[in-house]
This record gives C-alpha cells, sequence and structure tokens, in this order.
C-alpha cells in the first residue's frame, strides 16, 4: 500500500502527488519523502535529526532547509504554523503530524472521499456545462497558473538554500519573478522576490537603485496582499537591514514576524545581528545563546555566536564554537573552509598569528566580491601575492557592508608608506577617484571615507576631513557601531596620512576606550597600523 488518506487529501508516496477533490499536485522529492516521514510516524514526534538523515543523508543542504520544507509543505496544504491542523512545531524536537491519517489500497479511494469527489464532478460539469452554453468558453488557465507558480516559488527555495555562490541567487530570483508573473497574487513569491533582491544588493552582486527599489516594491506588494504574512514583513525588515541600513525601522518591522514559528531562529538571528551592529553585545549574544540551546547543532548559530565572541575578545569561547560548527558541518558533508578561516582569523588576534591567517587565506576561495579579510594585512607581500594567485583584476573594488576599497587605492596606500613620493602612486590615486566617483559618493559613508583617503594622499587635507566628517555623521555610534568602528579606524588613518598627530591620537584613544575588543586588538596587531602608529608617534 503506497496510499494514505487525511482529512479530504489522498498522498501517493510512490510517485509523490497529493490529491484532493479533483486536483493532483505534483510534491518535489524531498517534500515528498518528507510528508511520507510524517504520515507514517503514527502522529507521534519527528526528531530533526531523524528527518535530516532520512531525507538529506550525507548530501550538503543549509540549515534551514528542513523548516523551508515544512514552510513548503504547509502552503501546498493550506495549513498555518500558528495554529497548525496539519502539522505542528515542537521547538528544540521537530514536527508532529497531528491529523488522521489512513493507508488505503492503492487505485481505491475511501468512501468519504469517493463521494466527495462525485459531488465535486457533478459541480464542475455544471459549471463547466453553464460556462458553456452562456459565453461558450471554458478555461482552466487559473488553476494551471496557481500550480505554474507555486513549482517556479519551490523551485526558487530549492536553489537559494544550495549554495551562496553568485549563480544560485539569480537562479532563485528568476524563478521567483516567474511566480509572480503567472499569479501576481502569491503573497509568499513577492516575499521571498524582495528577499533575494535585497541579499543580491547587500554582497554587491547587482548594487544599483534599481535593484533596491524593486526589492522594496516586492516587499510591500506581499503585505498588500496579506497583512498579516510574517514572511512579507522578515523582507521588508531585511529590505532597512541591508539596504537602507535602517536598523531601528528594522527592529520595529520584524516584530510583526515573531508569530510564525518557522522564522523563529531566523527572527532571532536577525535581531542578534542587529543589535551587535549597534555595539550591544550582551543582548545579542543572549538571544543567540537562546537560539542555540533551541537549535544546538546549527552550524550557522555556533558560527554567528563565534564571531560575536571574537569582537568581545573572548577568543577561546570563539574557538571552541567554530570546532563545534565545524563538526556539526562535517556531520551533513558542508565544505569548512569559510569556517577554517574564521579560525586563523581568531588564533590571528588571540596570539598575532599571522602565517596561520595566510595558510587559511591560501586555501579558501572566498565567493565574489566578499573578502572577509579586507583590511588584515592587506599591504603585507604574502598577501599581495595571495591576491595575484586569485587573479583578482586590477580593476577589482573590495565591498562588503563596512567598506569600500578599490585595490588600486590600497596599493597606493603601500606605495605611500614606503615612498611618498611614487609616480606609481599618483596613478593608482588617479585611477581610484576615477572608480570611487562613479559609485554613490553622496549617499555612501564607505565611498565618502575611501575617496577621502584618496584626497588626503594627494593633499586635499580640507577635502579629505569634510569628507571623512560627512560619513561619520551618517553613521553614529548608537545607529551602528560596528560601521562606525570601521569608519573610525580609517579615519584614523586619514589623520596618520596628514601627519595630524593631536587629532590622531585622541581618535585612537577614543577607539581603544570602545566596548569592542576588535578595534583595539585590529590597531595592536596589522602591521600596517603599526607603521602607521609609528609615523605619527615620530
Amino acid at each position: 500500500m503506497s496510499e494514505y488518506q487525511f482529512a479530504d487529501y489522498l498522498f501517493n508516496s510512490k510517485n509523490g502527488t497529493l490529491f484532493k477533490a479533483g486536483k493532483t499536485t505534483n510534491l518535489r522529492a524531498k517534500n515528498a519523502q518528507l510528508l511520507f516521514l510524517l504520515l507514517t510516524s503514527d502522529n507521534q514526534l519527528c526528531s530533526k535529526e531523524t528527518l535530516y538523515s532520512e531525507i538529506w543523508g550525507d548530501i550538503v543542504v543549509q540549515e534551514s532547509s528542513l523548516s523551508k520544507s515544512i514552510n513548503e509543505l504547509r502552503i501546498i496544504l493550506g495549513d498555518s504554523a500558528k495554529n497548525p491542523v496539519f502539522i505542528k512545531t515542537w521547538p528544540k524536537k521537530g514536527y508532529q503530524f497531528l491529523a488522521t491519517v489512513n493507508q488505503v489500497e492503492s487505485k481505491q479511494l475511501p468512501e468519504s472521499m469517493m463521494k466527495k469527489t462525485w459531488l465535486w464532478i457533478f459541480a464542475v460539469f455544471a459549471i463547466i456545462s453553464g460556462l458553456y452554453f452562456s459565453y461558450g468558453i471554458f478555461s482552466t488557465q487559473q488553476t494551471v497558473n496557481d500550480n505554474s507558480a507555486k513549482d517556479f516559488y519551490l523551485l526558487g527555495l530549492d536553489y537559494q538554500s544550495r549554495s551562496e555562490d553568485k549563480s544560485y541567487y539569480f537562479k532563485a530570483l528568476k524563478q521567483y519573478q516567474q511566480a509572480v508573473e503567472v499569479n501576481s497574487e502569491y503573497a509568499n513569491a513577492w516575499a521571498q522576490l524582495s528577499i533575494i533582491q535585497s541579499i543580491i544588493y547587500s554582497k554587491a552582486f547587482d548594487k544599483t537603485d534599481k535593484r533596491a527599489k524593486a526589492s522594496k516594491r516586492a516587499a510591500i506588494k506581499s503585505l498588500e496582499l496579506q497583512p498579516d504574512l510574517a514572511l512579507g514583513h522578515y523582507a521588508l525588515a531585511s529590505w532597512h537591514y541591508l539596504i537602507s541600513r535602517d536598523h531601528q525601522k528594522a527592529l520595529q518591522i520584524i516584530k510583526n514576524a515573531e508569530h510564525d514559528s518557522a522564522l523563529a531562529t531566523d527572527v532571532q538571528l536577525f535581531r542578534a545581528a542587529i543589535l551587535r551592529r549597534q555595539g550591544d553585545f550582551d543582548k545579542s549574544l543572549a538571544i543567540m545563546n537562546s537560539a542555540f540551546i533551541e537549535n544546538p547543532r546549527t552550524a550557522s548559530l555556533a558560527d554567528s555566536l563565534a564571531i560575536t565572541y571574537l569582537m568581545i575578545g573572548q577568543y577561546d569561547s570563539a574557538i571552541a564554537l567554530l570546532e563545534k560548527a565545524r563538526l556539526f558541518a562535517r556531520e551533513r558533508s558542508q565544505d569548512t573552509a569559510r569556517l577554517d578561516y574564521r579560525s586563523a582569523l581568531v588564533l590571528y588576534f588571540k596570539d598575532a598569528n599571522l602565517i596561520s591567517l595566510l595558510n587559511a587565506i591560501n586555501t579558501i576561495v572566498l565567493p565574489e566580491n566578499q573578502p572577509h579579510i579586507l583590511l588584515f594585512n592587506i599591504f603585507e607581500p604574502a598577501y599581495q601575492a595571495t591576491l595575484s594567485a586569485k587573479a583578482v583584476s586590477q580593476d577589482h573594488i573590495f565591498e562588503n557592508q563596512n567598506q569600500v576599497y578599490p585595490l588600486s587605492l590600497l596599493q597606493a596606500i603601500n606605495l605611500h608608506l614606503q615612498d611618498p613620493q611614487s609616480r606609481n602612486k599618483k596613478v593608482l590615486l588617479a585611477k581610484a577617484e576615477q572608480q570611487l566617483l562613479k559609485m554613490d559618493v553622496k549617499h555612501d559613508p564607505r565611498v565618502m571615507m575611501s575617496l577621502a583617503t584618496v584626497y588626503a594622499l594627494t593633499q586635499q587635507t580640507k577635502a579629505a576631513y569634510k569628507l571623512a566628517q560627512t560619513a561619520l555623521h551618517i553613521y553614529p555610534r548608537k545607529k551602528d557601531a560596528i560601521a562606525r568602528m570601521y569608519l573610525e579606524i580609517e579615519l584614523l588613518q586619514i589623520y596618520a596620512l596628514t601627519d595630524n598627530n593631536d587629532a590622531f591620537e585622541q581618535l585612537r584613544s577614543s577607539i581603544m576606550a570602545q566596548p569592542s575588543l576588535l578595534s583595539r586588538n585590529w590597531l595592536k596587531l596589522d602591521p600596517v597600523w603599526q607603521n602607521i602608529s609609528h609615523k605619527a608617534d615620530k
């Protein structure tokens, strides 16, 4: 027997089809397998560990793959996480199927379903007849559209969960776009379309005003269609966090997504990440530790916790968590290169272990435009060799949430420290200025500060200070402590390059007094800052 009946549904586990009142839905293979496990659990709790093992085995998947599959099934069944009829979430544990399930002989429908099916057939026949004789037309376009839109949406989720590679993000984007083209009232698809565009924008894969506006429009559209949609509120909060960088607004909006248990961990991480950026490390740690207790074998949570411990100087805790994250990742055959690099970075700050860091850099293929090592020993000959080995274009611009640096500017700073009169330095600075002026220099403080550095190196001191102060004004410490920290360190560099020793010492003292030990240790360990500090001391 391979067919299971519950409520008005009939599920065929052989071909993964779900039947209800004449309508057949073809489930994705993983979702069909998940539904089968839930239906055959005798209404008992299915642990997350069992579901991961049975469905994915050793295949590499994202940590959120299970919750996304559960969410997809709920959408298909018309179920709710808040008031479940079919699938109940047990926090920290797993999922339970609630409805009564009956196994039936293949090709033999239960009598109740047969009656409902015949009633449905007669009803449809009457409707068809009415349409035919009244209008002479009949269309099944809406049903086809609904099914097609759902298929596009689920495929988009699949692409998005597979990898952080740029190509998969754009594949997911295309699927969500097709979903809303087929069914313009598909609120979940609009929300995911917004989220994927915010991610693409924040990772600098397409950092344009057009992309930013499209992301916001999609989030608003999802909420117009379904005002209480948690995913829609999550999408809008993500837009404020990743694009407009209005963190207070993001925190206000994300509260509207807290009622959806399927998003519980994502919402907790979202709040913790913003609090960390605002410098509230205690609250951020409390939220992440709580989430980690509920999901103790989640590599991404362990990694996020480790980053926070790194920032407050608790290096042993960070190392222990990264070791756990690597263990969890290996259990699912996931790549640990990024975690290996993170561990090397912690050791660098703890023991000034430059060799370990450089070795990790050499073994990691970082996603495009995501150099987490942006200014760490960027001027070291060994690191320059690493850049060459990775075939980084001379026109390349390093960009992340905190900084924007053309490679030409980094090379110009390096030359300046060796030979202030270098002709090559002037050529590189002209190139860097040209690149930066093509970016959002009026509104982006990261671009402003890099351009201010160019001005400092070309002896346009007043212009450099004015632009740098404008950048700092955009990010007061309470709004974004981490972004502010990066800007202040770059301003410290500008003061050193322009021989403003008094301002240098005053700002360095202010940085050293901040709660994040990352900035203090950065200044202590990085050879560039040692060079600049020595120059300032002279």
